[in-house]
């Protein structure tokens, strides 16, 4: 992630483009996960759907007829050239795991935890 350009760019994350993905998990209830790529410089793809960005065509709303499954540790998407996910989960009992920002998660991390009801 590119801090100078957070600070120093006003709403960063709504001029550059994004690609939202939701998520009905059965462990954590609602999940979006929301690409963000910079606009005009690079290119995101999907894994389950026919969606490129910055393919010189007009933003699209895709959306699937029937829900797609999805394993943990899947492929949702890729990024081709620079990156930002931003995670947005229902469950009030769910804390961050003592993450820094910055820091390198490697996948299988735990990002939250359930505190106990």
């Amino acid at each position: 992630m590119n801090g100078l350009a957070i600070r120093h760019v006003n709403s960063l994350f709504a001029v550059n483009e994004r690609v939202s993905i939701l998520i009905d998990s059965p462990e954590f209830g609602p999940v979006a996960v929301i690409m963000v790529g910079a606009a005009n410089v690079g290119r995101m793809s999907l894994s389950f759907a026919d969606l490129v960005t910055n393919s010189g065509q007009p933003g699209a709303l895709v959306q699937a007829k029937a829900p797609i499954p999805i394993a943990r540790g899947q492929e949702l998407g890729a990024f081709n050239l620079g990156s930002t996910v931003v995670l947005l989960v229902a469950d009030p009992r769910l804390q961050p795991a003592g993450l820094t920002s910055g820091q390198f998660v490697p996948m299988g991390s735990p990002l939250w935890r359930r505190t106990p009801a």
